[in-house]
C-alpha cells in the first residue's frame, strides 16, 4: 500500500443492531454519526485535523464525513461504522423531526418532534466498499478495501457520497 492508504474497516457501535436502530430515539440520541477513525500520527502527516471533513476516496468512489483522531486504531487502518448514515428509515434516522412519513397518520409523537437535538445523521460507507465476493464464506467482503483519505475538497460537503456503479460491477466481474 502507498503512504495515504489504507484499509478500510466498518463496525458496529454497541449501541446500534447495525443500521437496523437507527430509527430507535433513544439509540440514535447516544450515537447518531459516524466520523471515520483515523490513526493521530498519520493524520498529521497528511494535515487534517480532528473534527475536520475529509474525503474517504475507494476504487468506486467517495464519501465526505468528519475525521476523529485518536491513538487507538492502528496506522494503517482507517474505521467507519456502517450503524447509522442511512438515505431512509424514518424521522429519528434522518434527524429531520419534520420529515413528512410515507404512512400517513394523525398520530404525533412529541418526543420525536420537539426533542430531536442534533441533526447530524451520520454518512454510510457502505456504498464506497466494492462488491467483493469473499471465496471461502460466500457474503460480501467487507474489510479488505483499501482507500485513500484526504482533506475535503473546496467542492464537498458534509454527508456526500459518489458513486459510479459501473465500477462496481467492472470489480465484481473481475473478482467473480
Amino acid at each position: 500500500m502507498k503512504p495515504n492508504e489504507f484499509v478500510l474497516t466498518t463496525f458496529k457501535w454497541a449501541y446500534h443492531a447495525n443500521s437496523k436502530t437507527s430509527n430507535l430515539k433513544y439509540l440514535s440520541e447516544i450515537i447518531h454519526s459516524n466520523p471515520v477513525w483515523l490513526n493521530k500520527k498519520e493524520a498529521e502527516k497528511l494535515g487534517i485535523k480532528d473534527g475536520s471533513l475529509v474525503r474517504v476516496v475507494s476504487p468506486v468512489g467517495h464519501l465526505v464525513t468528519k475525521a476523529f483522531i485518536t491513538n487507538g486504531i492502528n496506522p494503517k487502518v482507517i474505521a467507519i461504522s456502517a450503524s447509522v448514515g442511512r438515505w431512509a428509515y424514518g424521522r429519528v434516522a434522518q434527524a429531520n423531526p419534520h420529515m413528512e412519513s410515507p404512512a400517513k397518520s394523525n398520530l404525533h409523537d412529541n418526543d420525536i418532534e420537539e426533542n430531536i437535538w442534533w441533526r447530524d445523521k451520520g454518512v454510510n460507507p457502505n456504498d464506497i466498499i466494492p462488491v467483493s465476493i469473499d471465496p471461502i464464506g460466500g457474503g460480501q467482503a467487507w474489510f479488505d478495501t483499501v482507500v485513500k483519505i484526504e482533506p475535503a475538497h473546496p467542492e464537498d460537503k458534509y454527508g456526500d457520497v459518489m458513486v459510479d456503479n459501473n465500477k462496481h460491477m467492472n470489480i465484481y466481474k473481475e473478482k467473480n
